[in-house]
């Protein structure tokens, strides 16, 4: 049932948990600082696409006045005038 009384705040309490020594190398939750051998991962092909397709949107402005210059050149050198159309 609701009450009309306030309850006053209590601070909160974390009990802090002994962390083991990690003696074995190759378990799961341990890691070794001094490895001479780094490790590069190659990203996702979908990741790879992904960041293709990005740039081309990211450009895709660009990409258009490209086009249209080209086919207004075009037009130019086959002899139009960009008023004919």
């Amino acid at each position: 049932h609701a009450t009309t009384q306030v309850k006053k705040n209590e601070p909160v309490q974390f009990d802090r948990a002994p962390i083991p020594p990690c003696n074995d190398m190759e378990a799961k939750d341990c890691m070794s600082t001094n490895n001479r051998h780094l490790v590069h991962t190659v990203p996702e092909p979908s990741t790879l696409w992904l960041a293709a397709v990005g740039a081309v949107a990211a450009s895709y402005r660009k990409i258009m006045n490209v086009v249209a210059a080209a086919w207004v050149s075009y037009g130019k050198w086959r002899g139009m005038d960009i008023g004919d159309e």
